[in-house]
Parts: C-alpha cells; structure tokens; sequence
C-alpha cells in the first residue's frame, strides 16, 4: 500500500472557484479510480493550497489509476482547461509506511 500526497498552491482570490471545479469536474472521475482519504484547504500557514491525500494499492496502480481518470471527457476536457490557470504550483510525494506506522482508520463507504 502508498500513499499520495499533494499540495497545490492555488492563486490569490482563486481557492473557491479551484475547490468548486474540483469538486464538480474532477472528483466524479477521481472517485472511480482513486481511493481519496482526505482533502484540506490551509487555514494558517502557507495560505490558497489545497492538500489531497490518495490511497493505491502499489506504485502501477497509481499509474494506472491517473492514466483511466485523465482519459475520463470531464476531467480531461472540463476540469483541466478550467483549473490548470488556477494552479501556481504543485508538489507530490509518494509516502510508504513504516513498520511502526499505524494503520489509517477505515474511511466510510470502504
């Protein structure tokens, strides 16, 4: 099992407009492909990011699962032209567990 964990800096006066057409747009799609864990906005720090936190089984799930959702119309069509010029800067981390880790709670609906 990994994990996937993204920050995206989204630009000043644009982190609603970004939250909506992800929810709307990507999601959908994300959601029949991916396992989303968790999905926050800043409130103190580095302000106008959003974080996700995504769930695979391995490494070629991760592809696989990014290369069906960008094929999907919606996101690859709608979202993408949309938010792409809302976003200033991204980063993403691929997090393995430790031995020592403790296991993530189940998530409703999983």
């Amino acid at each position: 099992m990994i994990h996937e964990f993204r920050r995206y800096r989204i630009k000043p006066g644009m982190l609603a407009s970004y939250l909506d057409a992800f929810e709307r747009l990507a999601l959908p799609s994300a959601k029949r492909h991916m396992r989303l864990l968790a999905f926050w906005t800043s409130d103190i720090g580095d302000l106008n990011h959003v974080f996700h936190l995504w769930e695979f089984e391995d490494h070629q799930h991760r592809a696989d699962s990014y290369a069906a959702m960008r094929a999907e119309p919606q996101y690859r069509d709608e979202f993408v032209p949309l938010a792409l010029p809302m976003v200033e800067a991204m980063h993403s981390s691929i997090l393995t567990p430790t031995g020592f880790s403790a296991a993530l709670p189940l998530i409703a609906g999983r």
